[in-house]
C-alpha cells in the first residue's frame, strides 16, 4: 500500500511507511598462509592473506510503493484562499508523488584485498628479545614493527 499524506486542516496520513525491501548481501572469501622456521635463535614467520570481497545492497530511499501528497494548494481558489488537502485526496488529484525505482539490481561492490607480512623474533640472549617485521597492505602503506623485550 503507498504512504498517502493528506495535510492541511482535518489532514491525516494512512499508509505503509516503510522503505521496503532493503535487499543486502555480503560474501567473504578468505585465503590466509602462514608459515614458521626457526634458524639457529631466529624465528621467522611470513605468510599471506587475501580477501576477495562482494557487496550487493539495493536500497529504498523512498517508499516502493509511491508517496503522495495532497495539499490544499490543489482545491484553493488561489494562493492563500483556503482549499483542502482532502478535498485534494478526494479528486484524485495528489500535488506530489515520489517513489523509488531501481534501474540495475546487479550492481555490486567487489573489493580484492591482500595483507603479506615477514617477521623476525631474533633471541638475542636468554634473557633479551628483539621482534622486528614488515607488513604490506595492498589498501594501505607498507608498515614495519619494531619491538625489543626482556624478562
Amino acid at each position: 500500500m503507498p504512504d498517502l499524506n493528506i495535510n492541511g486542516a482535518g489532514g491525516f496520513q494512512m499508509g505503509y511507511r516503510c522503505n521496503c525491501p532493503l535487499d543486502e548481501r555480503e560474501t567473504l572469501h578468505d585465503f590466509v598462509s602462514n608459515w614458521t622456521k626457526i634458524v639457529g635463535n631466529h624465528t621467522i614467520k611470513w605468510g599471506a592473506t587475501v580477501e576477495l570481497a562482494w557487496n550487493l545492497r539495493l536500497p529504498s530511499d523512498n517508499h516502493r510503493a509511491g508517496v503522495h501528497n495532497f495539499d490544499p494548494s490543489v482545491t484553493s481558489l488561489g494562493p492563500g484562499t483556503g482549499g483542502l488537502g482532502l478535498a485534494a485526496f478526494l479528486l484524485g488529484a495528489p500535488d506530489e508523488f515520489q517513489r523509488f525505482a531501481q534501474i540495475s539490481t546487479t550492481q555490486e561492490d567487489r573489493q580484492n584485498r591482500m595483507f603479506y607480512f615477514v617477521q623476525d623474533t631474533w633471541r638475542i640472549t636468554p634473557k633479551l628479545t628483539l621482534a622486528y617485521g614488515l607488513r604490506w597492505d595492498t589498501r594501505i602503506r607498507l608498515g614495519w614493527l619494531v619491538g625489543i623485550g626482556a624478562e
